[in-house]
């Protein structure tokens, strides 16, 4: 049986199938919008993973409110060889459907939860190098202000402000500089979240009152673009991991010399 990929052809299906009961509109509209992701999903399984949808024997009834066996099937196979899935939208699956392709927060993030305090100290000690970090720790919070200072040695009025730092100079005295230093700016976009890329920017979804902030629609273009920015998120992941581990081998005597290169003259333009 052919599955359904529009929503006129899912109305069709349902005229066609559902049991003609007096529903209102909104419970229509459930049940449509239910029904089409269902076929969304068995539809994408197809395209991506046509030899385990064709072997597979799994079912496609629904159980509860939750995803059939074989849509499961299709969660596990993404997860293995596209992109991750979180670990709570996996369990979800076998309770509440996932309107949405979930999005997590594979990047750096601060301003959530456990805080700066949770970071690596290879990570905590560029906070101050970031234009939120910076604006957080000279702006807002004195007390993480003077816990920095304590734990480092260094006081944050001796760093140059972001803002007085052209990034295209910095990038070229980076690349200057050779391997490690030259992922200091990818670095700094990671702590900032202004990469570009979905998998290292996502907000941590617990700061914003639902499980993610970001919301791709079931089809094949998301599954496309999720799988290639997760490729190159993988990438600069291992570039950031490069830089911080090189941090931390000496983490003073590493950062003076990131300080030292940060805090050169830049030539003020017009």
């Amino acid at each position: 049986m052919d599955i359904p990929t529009t929503s006129e052809a899912a109305i069709y299906r349902l005229q066609n199938y559902l049991p003609r009961l007096l529903l209102s509109r909104f419970q229509a509209l459930e049940i449509l919008e239910a029904k089409l992701n269902i076929y969304q999903m068995l539809h994408l399984y197809q395209v991506f993973f046509p030899k385990q949808f064709a072997a597979s024997r799994a079912s496609t009834l629904l159980i509860g409110q939750g995803h059939s066996q074989r849509e499961r099937e299709l969660l596990d196979l993404l997860y293995e060889h596209c992109f991750p899935l979180p670990e709570w939208a996996m369990e979800w699956a076998y309770e509440q459907r996932l309107e949405h392709i979930p999005i997590e927060d594979k990047g750096i993030s601060w301003q959530c939860e456990d805080g700066i305090e949770g970071l690596l100290d290879e990570w905590k000690i560029l906070i101050p190098l970031s234009s939120e970090g910076y604006y957080w720790l000279i702006s807002i919070d004195q007390e993480l202000a003077e816990w920095y200072e304590l734990e480092f040695g260094i006081s944050i009025q001796t760093i140059q402000s972001p803002d007085l730092v052209p990034q295209y100079l910095l990038r070229k005295r980076c690349l200057q500089a050779g391997t490690p230093l030259k992922f200091l700016p990818l670095v700094l976009r990671v702590l900032d979240k202004n990469t570009g890329n979905v998998w290292l920017d996502e907000q941590c979804s617990y700061c914003y009152g639902s499980d993610y902030s970001s919301k791709y629609p079931w089809t094949e273009a998301s599954i496309r673009f999720l799988t290639k920015e997760w490729h190159r998120a993988q990438k600069a992941i291992k570039c950031c991991n490069e830089f911080t581990n090189w941090l931390g081998q000496d983490l003073q005597a590493h950062f003076n010399i990131v300080l030292e290169l940060w805090n050169q003259p830049y030539p003020i333009t017009n």
